[in-house]
This record gives structure tokens, C-alpha cells and sequence, in this order.
């Protein structure tokens, strides 16, 4: 039986690092490794649903099932791991148009909120001259702005309860964590043992650079107190305590 593996989650969780590790001989000899191949799939369709389609379930899904189409010929010989947090609002369908042929399975890989609110201040993806996610909030400058990105944080991890939890930080850190993810995706004892012998368990790409913003114990206490107003029941859900 070919299996898909999808990997979601919020932007700037580490998925483009997930993928890389993933996307190496032998593993991608055998699966297919890719990394948001269709985000502006994945974001028309979930602006279509968010703006109004909502009463149009059979739209939807047949949206989706165009884009397993696709996914079909970007199978290799074992199946498909695809990363992409572009993907988390549709996870559900995708998992419900998947053919019972088809092993199937989600993941959600979440971040620390505390390093994840800091990289999306830090970067231009999440600014108010640029397009808001998909049925999230709209992102305000100044004052409001650092309210905005933890709700944001909030929003997009709850988007995803109840899929398989991966935590970047462990996987940075944790080589039994890194096993038992081969292990649950189903790769074979001989490829994981390669993989895991090659794992880079170094800064994750595009890590986020102090001068951009500074970490979080560098913030203000009012800072501080705004993040933990918006993120705390999130945060400890997943273990992240003050």
C-alpha cells in the first residue's frame, strides 16, 4: 500500500528545515519529498472557502479532489511526504479525498510560540501591505501588531489540533524524537538509520537573527504579558510554560 504524509502547520514553524532533512538519499529514493508544491493552490482554495463558499461544500471538496489529481503524479515509488503549512486549513479535506488505496496520514509540526511570534515579526510575509493568511486576522503595524501575531499563533496551532503532533524543538534536539517520526511515517529500518545518520540538527533555515528581533526574554514585561495573554492556553497544551 503507497502512503501520503501530510506535514502542516503554521508558517515559520521549520517546515522548509523538516523537509530538507527528509528530501535525501535513500529517503527520497523511495518517497517523494515536497515542500508547499502547490501553495497557490492551497491558498486560492482556502480563500474561496473563507470568502463565502462555506455554503458550498461540493465546491470545495471538488477543489480539493483537482488537487490530489495532481498530487498523483508527484508520488514516488513508496508514496508522498508533502511539507506545507500552506496546506493546514485544507488537511481535513485532503485527508477525506484521499483514496482508501492510499495510506493517509497528518501531522501537525508546531513551534515553540514564544521563538515562532518573534520570527513572524521579524519577517515581510506578515505585514499589513501584504495579504493576510487565509481566514486569519488581518495584520496591524504597531502597538497591536505583536497582539495580532500571537493570536495569529494561537489561531493557526488550534487550526491543526488533533493531527499528530511533531515539536520543531525536539526534533532539533531530540534524535529519539527525529526515530520516532521516520518510524510513524513508515519508513523502512534501513533508510531511517541513514537518514538519522545524516540528520543536520543545526539552525533551522532562516532563522530568525537578533538584530531583526530579539528573543523573547529581551522583551518588555508588557510585551511579554501580550503574548501570554493571547497564547498561554495554547502554549500550555503543548507544554510551554512562563
Amino acid at each position: 500500500m503507497r502512503r501520503y504524509r501530510l506535514i502542516t502547520g503554521l508558517g515559520r514553524s521549520g517546515s522548509k528545515w523538516l523537509a530538507t532533512q527528509l528530501d535525501r538519499p535513500p529517503l527520497n529514493e523511495v518517497y517523494a519529498v515536497k515542500h508547499e508544491p502547490w501553495a497557490l493552490t492551497d491558498y486560492a482554495i482556502t480563500q474561496a472557502w473563507m470568502r463565502g463558499g462555506r455554503h458550498n461544500t461540493m465546491d470545495f471538496l471538488s477543489n480539493v479532489r483537482k488537487r490530489w489529481d495532481r498530487m498523483q503524479n508527484a508520488f514516488g515509488p513508496a508514496g508522498l511526504i508533502e511539507v506545507s503549512p500552506c496546506a493546514r486549513y485544507l488537511a481535513d479535506a485532503i485527508h477525506f479525498t484521499v483514496p482508501d488505496e492510499i495510506y493517509a496520514q497528518v501531522f501537525h509540526l508546531v513551534r515553540d510560540g514564544r521563538e515562532q511570534v518573534r520570527s513572524m515579526m521579524a519577517r515581510g510575509h506578515y505585514r499589513p501591505d501584504r495579504p493576510s493568511p487565509p481566514g486569519e486576522l488581518p495584520i496591524e503595524e504597531g502597538p497591536n501588531r505583536l497582539a495580532t501575531m500571537s493570536r495569529l499563533w494561537a489561531d493557526g496551532v488550534r487550526a491543526c489540533r488533533g493531527w499528530t503532533t511533531v515539536k520543531l524543538d525536539a526534533l532539533l534536539y531530540d534524535a529519539m524524537a527525529r526515530s520516532w517520526l521516520l518510524e510513524t511515517i513508515g519508513i523502512p529500518f534501513t533508510v531511517k538509520s541513514e537518514i538519522l545518520r545524516s540528520w543536520d540538527s543545526k539552525t533551522p533555515i532562516n532563522a530568525t537573527k537578533k538584530h531583526a528581533m530579539p528573543p523573547f526574554a529581551e522583551w518588555s514585561e508588557e510585551d511579554q504579558g501580550t503574548f501570554w495573554s493571547h497564547a498561554s492556553v495554547e502554549m500550555a497544551l503543548f507544554g510551554w510554560e512562563r
